[in-house]
Protein backbone atom coordinates (compact mmCIF):
# COMPACT_ATOMS: atom_id res chain seq x y z
CA UNK A 1 0.00 0.00 0.00
CA UNK A 2 1.42 3.37 -0.98
CA UNK A 3 1.79 5.87 1.83
CA UNK A 4 0.44 9.36 1.16
CA UNK A 5 2.91 12.07 0.21
CA UNK A 6 5.80 9.77 -0.69
CA UNK A 7 6.95 9.91 -4.31
CA UNK A 8 7.02 6.55 -6.13
CA UNK A 9 10.83 6.53 -6.41
CA UNK A 10 11.18 7.08 -2.62
CA UNK A 11 8.61 4.47 -1.58
CA UNK A 12 11.17 1.73 -0.86
CA UNK A 13 14.26 3.93 -0.39
CA UNK A 14 16.14 2.79 2.71
CA UNK A 15 15.39 -0.10 5.08
CA UNK A 16 12.55 1.61 6.97
CA UNK A 17 10.70 2.63 3.82
CA UNK A 18 11.33 -0.78 2.26
CA UNK A 19 9.82 -2.50 5.30
CA UNK A 20 6.81 -0.20 5.19
CA UNK A 21 6.39 -0.79 1.43
CA UNK A 22 6.34 -4.55 2.11
CA UNK A 23 3.82 -4.09 4.93
CA UNK A 24 6.32 -5.01 7.65
CA UNK A 25 6.46 -3.28 11.02
CA UNK A 26 8.36 -3.63 14.30
CA UNK A 27 5.92 -6.28 15.55
CA UNK A 28 7.75 -8.66 13.21
CA UNK A 29 11.19 -7.73 14.60
CA UNK A 30 13.13 -10.95 15.13
CA UNK A 31 10.71 -13.07 13.10
CA UNK A 32 11.95 -15.54 10.52
CA UNK A 33 11.37 -14.15 7.04
CA UNK A 34 12.61 -17.13 5.07
CA UNK A 35 14.88 -19.89 6.22
CA UNK A 36 15.68 -23.30 4.81
CA UNK A 37 15.42 -26.20 7.25
CA UNK A 38 18.58 -26.39 9.33
CA UNK A 39 19.64 -29.39 11.34
CA UNK A 40 22.99 -30.09 12.97
CA UNK A 41 23.43 -33.76 13.91
CA UNK A 42 23.31 -34.18 17.67
CA UNK A 43 21.51 -30.87 18.23
CA UNK A 44 17.88 -29.83 18.42
CA UNK A 45 16.08 -28.43 15.39
CA UNK A 46 16.62 -24.67 15.00
CA UNK A 47 13.47 -22.79 16.12
CA UNK A 48 11.62 -21.40 13.12
CA UNK A 49 13.58 -23.49 10.64
CA UNK A 50 11.53 -24.22 7.58
CA UNK A 51 9.12 -21.35 8.25
CA UNK A 52 8.06 -19.40 5.20
CA UNK A 53 7.17 -15.78 4.80
CA UNK A 54 3.98 -14.20 3.52
CA UNK A 55 5.75 -12.62 0.56
CA UNK A 56 8.32 -13.57 -2.02
CA UNK A 57 11.07 -11.46 -3.53
CA UNK A 58 11.70 -12.28 -7.16
CA UNK A 59 14.85 -11.44 -9.11
CA UNK A 60 14.67 -8.93 -11.97
CA UNK A 61 13.84 -10.21 -15.45
CA UNK A 62 17.30 -9.27 -16.69
CA UNK A 63 20.42 -9.28 -14.52
CA UNK A 64 21.75 -6.00 -13.16
CA UNK A 65 25.06 -5.56 -14.95
CA UNK A 66 26.40 -2.54 -13.10
CA UNK A 67 26.23 -2.02 -9.37
CA UNK A 68 28.24 -0.21 -6.73
CA UNK A 69 29.20 -1.06 -3.18
CA UNK A 70 30.20 1.28 -0.38
CA UNK A 71 29.83 2.17 3.29
CA UNK A 72 26.40 2.21 4.88
CA UNK A 73 24.73 5.52 5.69
CA UNK A 74 22.71 6.75 8.66
CA UNK A 75 24.31 4.44 11.22
CA UNK A 76 27.14 4.74 13.73
CA UNK A 77 28.26 1.13 14.35
CA UNK A 78 30.36 -0.48 11.63
CA UNK A 79 29.45 2.39 9.31
CA UNK A 80 32.49 1.88 7.09
CA UNK A 81 31.64 -1.74 6.27
CA UNK A 82 30.98 -2.10 2.52
CA UNK A 83 27.48 -3.47 3.05
CA UNK A 84 25.50 -0.98 0.96
CA UNK A 85 24.78 -1.90 -2.64
CA UNK A 86 23.07 0.19 -5.33
CA UNK A 87 22.63 0.63 -9.05
CA UNK A 88 24.53 3.79 -10.10
CA UNK A 89 22.27 6.54 -11.37
CA UNK A 90 19.05 4.87 -10.21
CA UNK A 91 16.71 7.52 -8.79
CA UNK A 92 15.43 5.14 -6.10
CA UNK A 93 18.83 5.01 -4.35
CA UNK A 94 19.14 6.65 -0.93
CA UNK A 95 21.49 9.62 -0.73
CA UNK A 96 24.46 10.18 -0.77
CA UNK A 97 24.66 7.79 -3.75
CA UNK A 98 28.03 6.42 -2.78
CA UNK A 99 29.79 9.67 -1.96
CA UNK A 100 31.82 9.32 1.24
CA UNK A 101 30.12 11.07 4.11
CA UNK A 102 31.88 13.46 6.43
CA UNK A 103 32.97 11.95 9.75
CA UNK A 104 30.70 12.75 12.67
CA UNK A 105 32.11 15.25 15.14
CA UNK A 106 31.54 14.49 18.81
Amino acid sequence: RRREGIPHEALARGPGNLGAALGLDLELNGSVVEQAPVHVPGQEQVPGAGATSGFTLTPPLKPVEDYACGPRIGITKNADAPLRFWVPGDKTVSSPRGRPRAPRMR
